[in-house]
């Protein structure tokens, strides 16, 4: 029996246990595809199951890689998952319970989102996408870019003979061809950002429309996307400033 001084630290443990994170973004032609992360064992690759009137119709394995959960701190990127259901079922996809289970036998429901939240996901999932793989892109230039100008800060601190010249000019001359593929980034940054403004102006000319069609629980989602624009053009101004 557990004494009365060992459950405080008990009871504080199970406090400090983070819950699994995780969802199902969409179901597509029968197939599932989310991603679940256990920050408690970020190394672990989590278990999905599916079930369908409390029976399991589906398993796999949260082990496919997404730059985008890399991207924005979900362990090392591969938790994803795909899960076809077999055919018979595709007509019920929207019905199924999607669980993610943990090392320790641990289970948490992935919230399956409605139809009409999808449909205002994928409207603006690919541009958005684009944009920041753009900027993936251009950071990576940059930090290039900032290693070419240390070793260009640190050349004249070594014997200044002429093969030393020789290495400061292309040095410099490398650095300078590093700007220019620097700005061309920029300039492929700033057409992507142009269109997906015009993906928002878009969906501001059929708001009207989608207001008449989607539930009240849909108008939360449409600020979601709204914000989710205005952080893409933000990281693009700040990554901007900063060079």
């Amino acid at each position: 029996m557990t004494s009365p001084a060992e459950r405080p630290d008990a009871a504080s443990e199970q406090d400090n246990v983070k819950p699994m994170n995780g969802r199902v973004d969409a179901v597509d032609m029968g197939t599932i595809f989310g991603w679940a992360f256990d920050p408690m064992a970020p190394d672990q690759r989590l278990s999905i199951r599916v079930l369908l009137d409390g029976k399991v119709i589906a398993e796999a394995v949260a082990d496919r890689n997404r730059p985008d959960l890399r991207r924005n701190g979900i362990g090392d990127g591969k938790h994803a998952f795909e899960i076809a259901l077999p055919d018979p079922l595709h007509s019920r996809a929207n019905d199924v319970v999607v669980m993610a289970r943990n090392g320790s036998g641990s289970e948490q429901a992935l919230r399956v989102p409605q139809p009409n939240e999808q449909a205002a996901e994928a409207l603006i999932a690919a541009p958005l996408a684009k944009v920041l793989d753009k900027l993936d892109v251009l950071m990576a230039s940059q930090r290039q870019l900032q290693v070419s100008q240390r070793s260009l800060q640190r050349a004249p601190e070594i014997d200044g003979d002429r093969s030393e010249t020789t290495g400061l000019t292309e040095i410099g001359n490398a650095v300078e061809n590093l700007k220019v593929e620097v700005s061309q980034r920029l300039n492929d940054l700033d057409v992507h950002l142009m269109r997906l403004d015009g993906v928002v102006a878009g969906m501001e000319k059929n708001l009207n429309t989608l207001k008449k069609r989607a539930s009240a629980e849909f108008k939360p989602m449409l600020l979601l996307l709204f914000v989710l624009v205005g952080f893409a053009a933000g990281a693009g101004l700040a990554l901007i400033a900063r060079i």
